[in-house]
């Protein structure tokens, strides 16, 4: 049977690290995933602030399951294209906080296209993940593809056919529920071809077209089923909620309190796992 932990991008709830602490506290939970803290990356974050993050969160006891970096949202082709060398750049330091912080996943994605072909696509977007997870090997630290972006968004087969050709096992599925029905791939079937390379989980909950996100359990990203399959196969690691039902550093367009939110977001999981 799986051993399932929970954990979320604590930023959907608070933006003070110290709040990020104190909500997960109040789910029960031991591990959160960093994002923002005040608004600021984890990545962009100046040594005197993570030092002090580091010490918050040595001082409450509470795990970092993951960096959710913003590695893989650039652009390759177009009038919004960034060149590779930022993520280059911005690697090396979320290695080195990653380690600092006992860490042991960076969730990244796979890059934007405007008019590539899809072999182009494909083929850009593997060359560039084949260097970073060569740097990731060095440190020890896994980079968590998850399914957003990238060529290999749209169906499992994709997915799969990314891992492989990369080659590392530095490079993992991060497999998100929620972004399936938003890309327009099934959610269960996405989960069901990609899971023996599932090694991180985020839990969000599509309601439909125009109609974003809802409780996990309550929309049509499977979440249900996913959660009893992993529970009840050899899966033994995270599932880090990222509700995006309310506003915060991240996503400042939407309405709703976020604290509330994201506190019943989390006992909605801990209720569909067994947990309360």
């Amino acid at each position: 049977m799986g051993r399932l932990i929970c954990s979320g991008i604590a930023d959907e709830g608070a933006n003070s690290l110290e709040d990020q602490v104190q909500m997960h506290q109040l789910l029960g939970w031991k591990h959160l995933e960093v994002r923002n803290i005040n608004g600021t990356t984890i990545d962009t974050l100046d040594d005197e602030d993570f030092a002090r993050s580091v010490e918050t969160l040595r001082r409450s006891g509470m795990g970092v399951s993951c960096l959710a970096s913003d590695i893989g949202k650039l652009w390759l082709d177009g009038p919004k294209y960034q060149p590779f060398s930022q993520d280059l750049e911005s690697l090396p330091s979320l290695l080195e906080r990653a380690q600092a912080l006992d860490c042991k996943f960076i969730r990244v994605m796979a890059y934007h296209r405007q008019n590539l072909s899809d072999r182009e696509w494909r083929e850009q977007g593997i060359a560039r993940l084949r260097k970073l997870a060569a740097l990731a090997e060095k440190a020890e630290v896994y980079l968590g593809l998850e399914n957003c972006c990238g060529w290999h968004s749209y169906n499992g087969r994709r997915m799969v056919d990314v891992l492989e050709s990369v080659g590392s096992e530095y490079l993992v599925a991060l497999y998100d529920t929620g972004n399936t029905g938003r890309d327009g791939a099934d959610a269960w079937e996405y989960y069901t071809t990609v899971k023996p390379f599932i090694r991180y989980v985020h839990i969000k909950d599509w309601a439909g077209e125009g109609k974003g996100y809802t409780l996990p359990g309550q929309g049509l990203s499977s979440v249900t089923r996913i959660l009893q399959d992993l529970q009840e196969s050899d899966y033994a690691g995270f599932v880090s909620i990222e509700p995006h039902m309310a506003g915060s550093a991240h996503l400042p367009h939407l309405e709703g309190d976020p604290w509330s939110v994201y506190k019943e977001y989390g006992e909605t999981l801990n209720t569909l796992l067994g947990k309360s």
